[in-house]
């Protein structure tokens, strides 16, 4: 089993894990759930409220600002 670089590559559910230079933005819907869009797509993928709330402080700590 390879491992993937975390700097690159990011698990937004426990069925996807994606490559984060090929996301386009995140569309919030309340109660933590969310969907993303990946560049060249019109399909959203959900983020399941457990990956938002590491993504979400992953972002906050890395950027210093808002998700």
């Amino acid at each position: 089993m390879q491992i993937l670089p975390m700097d690159f590559f990011v698990r937004i559910h426990r069925s996807f894990i994606i490559n984060r230079s090929f996301v386009d933005h995140i569309l919030l819907n309340g109660n933590y759930t969310c969907k993303l869009f990946i560049k060249g797509s019109k399909e959203p993928l959900e983020i399941s409220r457990r990956y938002f709330f590491k993504l979400k402080k992953e972002y906050q700590t890395k950027s210093n600002g808002q998700f």
